[in-house]
Protein backbone atom coordinates (compact mmCIF):
# COMPACT_ATOMS: atom_id res chain seq x y z
CA UNK A 1 0.00 0.00 0.00
CA UNK A 2 1.31 3.08 -1.06
CA UNK A 3 1.13 6.48 1.46
CA UNK A 4 0.75 9.78 -0.07
CA UNK A 5 3.11 12.74 -0.17
CA UNK A 6 2.60 16.60 -0.35
CA UNK A 7 5.20 18.46 -1.72
CA UNK A 8 4.82 22.78 -1.46
CA UNK A 9 6.71 23.66 -5.23
CA UNK A 10 7.28 27.02 -6.44
CA UNK A 11 5.59 27.96 -9.68
CA UNK A 12 8.39 27.83 -11.35
CA UNK A 13 9.69 24.05 -10.26
CA UNK A 14 5.76 23.01 -10.42
CA UNK A 15 6.04 24.24 -14.19
CA UNK A 16 9.22 22.18 -14.85
CA UNK A 17 7.80 19.40 -13.33
CA UNK A 18 4.53 19.96 -15.27
CA UNK A 19 6.48 20.27 -18.82
CA UNK A 20 8.36 16.64 -17.50
CA UNK A 21 5.49 14.60 -17.02
CA UNK A 22 3.60 15.68 -20.52
CA UNK A 23 6.92 14.87 -22.26
CA UNK A 24 7.12 11.48 -20.86
CA UNK A 25 3.25 10.91 -21.25
CA UNK A 26 2.37 11.06 -17.62
CA UNK A 27 0.33 12.98 -14.73
CA UNK A 28 2.58 15.22 -12.40
CA UNK A 29 2.05 13.00 -9.65
CA UNK A 30 3.49 9.74 -11.49
CA UNK A 31 6.81 11.76 -13.07
CA UNK A 32 7.69 12.75 -9.80
CA UNK A 33 7.02 9.77 -7.51
CA UNK A 34 9.07 7.85 -10.40
CA UNK A 35 12.14 10.88 -9.99
CA UNK A 36 11.75 10.54 -5.69
CA UNK A 37 11.87 6.38 -5.98
CA UNK A 38 15.18 6.42 -7.99
CA UNK A 39 17.02 8.38 -5.82
CA UNK A 40 16.00 6.03 -2.74
CA UNK A 41 17.55 3.26 -1.33
CA UNK A 42 15.83 0.43 -0.82
CA UNK A 43 18.08 -2.37 0.26
CA UNK A 44 15.13 -5.04 0.80
CA UNK A 45 13.54 -3.97 -2.36
CA UNK A 46 12.84 -7.56 -4.70
CA UNK A 47 15.41 -6.46 -7.41
CA UNK A 48 14.61 -9.56 -9.88
CA UNK A 49 16.75 -10.74 -12.25
CA UNK A 50 14.75 -9.44 -15.33
CA UNK A 51 15.37 -5.96 -14.71
CA UNK A 52 18.81 -6.01 -15.23
CA UNK A 53 20.27 -6.06 -18.79
CA UNK A 54 20.68 -10.05 -20.71
CA UNK A 55 24.61 -9.06 -20.53
CA UNK A 56 24.16 -8.84 -16.89
CA UNK A 57 22.00 -11.73 -16.85
CA UNK A 58 24.19 -13.48 -18.14
CA UNK A 59 26.99 -12.86 -15.80
CA UNK A 60 25.08 -14.13 -12.94
CA UNK A 61 24.17 -17.09 -14.36
CA UNK A 62 27.92 -17.83 -14.78
CA UNK A 63 28.29 -16.90 -11.73
CA UNK A 64 25.70 -18.83 -10.14
CA UNK A 65 27.33 -22.23 -12.09
CA UNK A 66 30.46 -21.51 -11.17
CA UNK A 67 30.33 -20.15 -7.25
CA UNK A 68 27.13 -21.73 -6.52
CA UNK A 69 23.89 -19.83 -5.69
CA UNK A 70 21.46 -18.71 -8.15
CA UNK A 71 21.15 -16.23 -10.15
CA UNK A 72 18.69 -14.09 -8.31
CA UNK A 73 21.00 -14.17 -5.22
CA UNK A 74 23.52 -12.19 -7.24
CA UNK A 75 21.07 -9.83 -8.55
CA UNK A 76 19.25 -9.08 -5.49
CA UNK A 77 23.16 -8.80 -4.01
CA UNK A 78 24.34 -6.34 -7.04
CA UNK A 79 21.38 -4.25 -6.37
CA UNK A 80 21.99 -4.01 -2.52
CA UNK A 81 25.70 -2.71 -3.37
CA UNK A 82 24.30 -0.51 -6.83
CA UNK A 83 20.90 0.93 -5.56
CA UNK A 84 21.22 5.02 -5.17
CA UNK A 85 21.61 5.84 -1.24
CA UNK A 86 20.24 8.82 -0.27
CA UNK A 87 23.09 11.72 0.11
CA UNK A 88 23.26 13.24 3.81
CA UNK A 89 23.52 16.69 4.27
CA UNK A 90 26.08 17.67 6.73
CA UNK A 91 25.01 20.31 9.02
CA UNK A 92 25.91 23.71 9.06
CA UNK A 93 28.78 23.56 11.64
CA UNK A 94 30.30 20.60 9.56
CA UNK A 95 29.51 22.41 6.38
CA UNK A 96 31.52 25.12 7.57
CA UNK A 97 34.39 23.13 8.95
CA UNK A 98 34.69 21.00 5.42
CA UNK A 99 34.92 24.69 4.05
CA UNK A 100 37.66 25.82 5.62
CA UNK A 101 39.80 22.68 5.39
CA UNK A 102 39.34 23.72 1.66
CA UNK A 103 40.16 26.86 1.81
CA UNK A 104 42.90 26.33 3.87
CA UNK A 105 44.49 25.43 0.43
CA UNK A 106 43.68 28.18 -1.34
CA UNK A 107 46.91 30.03 -2.91
CA UNK A 108 49.23 27.27 -1.35
CA UNK A 109 50.97 26.51 -4.38
CA UNK A 110 52.73 29.51 -6.39
CA UNK A 111 53.73 28.81 -9.89
CA UNK A 112 56.00 32.11 -10.07
CA UNK A 113 53.75 32.86 -13.37
CA UNK A 114 51.40 35.97 -12.17
CA UNK A 115 48.93 34.77 -14.88
CA UNK A 116 48.79 31.40 -13.96
CA UNK A 117 45.13 31.77 -12.63
CA UNK A 118 44.51 33.54 -16.21
CA UNK A 119 41.57 31.50 -17.22
CA UNK A 120 41.80 32.79 -20.84
CA UNK A 121 45.14 31.18 -20.61
CA UNK A 122 44.35 28.03 -19.72
CA UNK A 123 41.81 27.22 -21.61
CA UNK A 124 44.34 28.44 -24.71
CA UNK A 125 47.07 25.82 -22.82
CA UNK A 126 44.99 23.19 -23.07
CA UNK A 127 43.50 23.31 -26.28
CA UNK A 128 47.03 23.39 -27.55
CA UNK A 129 47.74 20.61 -25.82
CA UNK A 130 44.65 18.62 -26.85
CA UNK A 131 45.45 19.72 -30.29
CA UNK A 132 49.22 18.28 -29.76
CA UNK A 133 50.64 21.69 -30.25
CA UNK A 134 53.03 21.49 -27.19
CA UNK A 135 54.68 24.91 -28.46
CA UNK A 136 55.04 27.50 -25.91
CA UNK A 137 52.55 30.06 -26.75
CA UNK A 138 52.73 32.54 -23.49
CA UNK A 139 55.63 34.47 -23.04
CA UNK A 140 56.77 33.30 -19.43
CA UNK A 141 55.86 35.67 -16.52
Amino acid sequence: MGRTLVLDLSDREYLAVEQAARAEGQTTEEWAAGRVAGFLYAPDANRSLESFSPEVQSAMCDLALRLGGTPEAYAQRLWNQIAPRPRVRPDPAAREAASARLEHHAGAINTGDPRSADNDAIDADLAREYAGDRRERRPPG
